[in-house]
């Protein structure tokens, strides 16, 4: 009798601490990280929140077909917005944007419990009020929405002198541009956000690369390693450019950050908090693009 109430008493107090963890995870995720999640990706991100992805503008040929490989996965863009939008991303979209929406949706998954809405920037393209990531450099329209609104004061991701640029707004200086590429081994992108200035309520989000890798590796970083922005940013505004070794995503490291200038109080707490850091964190003052 004494050894099955024993067995009894193992089994429910095994339930019970069981049961224990699971509450303790849940309230972990649900007021811990979920919260923290949120000062990254904003107030919507376990709400009407879209991870934007760009478009091939003509039809494809045949997978595996000379004419596919030549074109893919290079993006050909038309001139103009009004360009239906297909529906299967693994035909219209290149690999490294396949990539970069699996490490997203897989961290909303995993840190929030919930899946952003995925479409392609054609389908949102008319939409302003709405909170998004964008992925890919300025063929991708959300992209090139959140590069020209008056609240990026941080960098400009453009071509000039027929090579592709990332620059500081404040200075005009070149930080790096396509042609380090082949002399590092290197591909080159920015993680950008903002709250546009037509609702300040609203986070735009863009993962851009000079190439496929630094689009999927900026991507990656900030869906794994969004801890290590938010210790230097916090919930604000902020910018980084990133390197990627070529066919390696997880290589992905911030070579810059780029915040708002702050008081000299939450410098220091910065300062404590990142002292590990092997990258420059840039401060721009409140009034630069006024």
């Amino acid at each position: 009798m004494g050894t099955m109430k024993t067995f009894f008493w193992n089994i429910f107090g095994g339930f019970v601490a069981g049961l224990l963890v699971l509450v303790l995870q849940w309230l972990y995720y649900r007021f811990l990280i979920a919260r923290r999640f949120r000062k990254i990706f904003g107030k919507h991100a376990n709400g009407e929140f879209y991870v934007a992805y760009g478009v091939y503008s003509e039809p494809l040929p045949p997978p595996g077909s000379p004419d596919w490989k030549a074109i893919f996965p290079k993006q050909t863009r038309k001139n103009g917005r009004n360009i239906p939008g297909a529906k299967n991303l693994s035909q219209i979209t290149s690999g490294a944007s396949v990539r970069a929406v699996g490490y997203l949706v897989n961290a909303f998954g995993k840190n929030i419990k919930t899946s952003p809405i995925l479409l392609s920037d054609i389908d949102i393209d008319s939409k302003l009020d709405i909170s998004f990531i964008s992925i890919g450099g300025t063929p991708n329209y959300k992209t090139d929405d959140l590069l020209r609104d008056p609240m990026n004061e941080f960098l400009d991701l453009i071509r000039e002198n027929d090579r592709l640029c990332i620059k500081e707004k404040s200075s005009g200086e070149i930080i790096v541009d396509e042609t380090q590429m082949q002399k590092t081994g290197c591909d080159y992108g920015i993680i950008m956000k903002i709250h546009p200035q037509s609702n300040l309520e609203r986070t735009w989000i863009c993962c851009a690369g000079f190439g496929l890798w630094g689009t999927s590796g900026a991507a990656y970083y900030l869906a794994n390693k969004w801890k290590s922005i938010l210790k230097w940013a916090g919930k604000e505004p902020f910018a980084c450019v990133i390197k990627t070794t070529f066919g390696s995503d997880d290589s992905t490291e911030v070579i810059e950050g780029f915040i708002k200038k702050t008081n000299w109080f939450s410098r220091a707490i910065r300062k404590l908090r990142c002292r590990k850091n092997r990258f420059k964190i840039t401060e721009i003052k409140e009034d630069v693009g006024a």
